[in-house]
């Protein structure tokens, strides 16, 4: 009789590690998962700030007033600098925030421009007064920023 409680008892040892063993695990998967979404939504909310603000830094490096140029649906904005003989032109290119830097005039080819920041979306018009208005979406998440052009 004795052997046959003996191997119960170790049944019921391995079966409650067992479970410390899958509850455990099942605990770090969940872990994962919600540390991924933390991480991604992190991730968006950087995209949208940093994008805002290298524009917004941007404006107030220009030396000139900045202007608008190409099609509505796709517009650049151009900022010139040193005197009218450079510009940096901000535009939306391929999902990103993208930034050329170059002689006054010249139009960059597509995918020559340095990429910023990686958007869903972005558009940018002129709100009147020497304001442009710029909204940027990245995760489903939009934010926009009015920007003063004068200098």
């Amino acid at each position: 009789m004795r052997r046959d409680g003996t191997s119960a008892g170790g049944l019921l040892v391995f079966l409650v590690y067992g479970m410390f063993a899958l509850f455990s695990l099942l605990l770090v998967v969940i872990g994962a998962g919600i540390y991924r979404g933390v991480v991604e939504t992190g991730r968006e909310n950087t995209q949208l700030r940093s994008s805002l603000l290298y524009l917004a830094n941007q404006m107030r490096s220009c030396s000139g007033e900045p202007w608008l140029e190409g099609e509505p649906e796709a517009p650049v904005l151009v900022l010139p600098m040193q005197q009218g003989e450079y510009e940096t032109r901000i535009y939306f290119e391929d999902g990103a925030l993208c930034e050329y830097y170059g002689p006054a005039g010249e139009t960059p080819a597509a995918g020559l421009g340095e990429r910023v920041a990686a958007l869903d979306d972005f558009s940018i018009g002129q709100a009147g007064n020497g304001l442009f208005e710029v909204t940027v979406t990245a995760g489903g998440e939009v934010r926009s920023m009015a920007l003063c052009g004068t200098a």
